[in-house]
């Protein structure tokens, strides 16, 4: 024996009625989850092109003020590096 909480309807109209609400209630369903996954798409789109567009500013911000370092070739005569830099003596020590 079934037990329901409310009877289901016993007319063909209350039938039809409910069909048609029960069918309402998940169009809107449907409607209002694609809302949102829309919204949590566009979200997450967001910030994935705000953090590009931030680490892309980083990396070009590093190095405005740097020269490209030119890596050492295999097979070099010495194997060292030379490093060339300019200094300016700020103070002498006079002992």
């Amino acid at each position: 024996m079934k037990y329901y909480l409310s009877p289901p309807a016993s007319g063909p109209f209350a039938r039809i009625v409910a069909s048609l609400l029960a069918v309402c209630a998940l169009a809107a369903v449907v409607f209002f989850g694609l809302i949102a996954f829309v919204i949590i798409v566009a979200v997450v789109s967001i910030v994935v092109v705000v953090g590009w567009v931030r680490a892309q500013f980083l990396n070009r911000g590093l190095g405005r003020g740097q020269e490209r370092v030119q890596p050492r070739e295999p097979g070099s005569s010495n194997g060292h590096a030379v490093i060339d830099a300019e200094y300016k003596v700020i103070s002498r020590r006079r002992d």
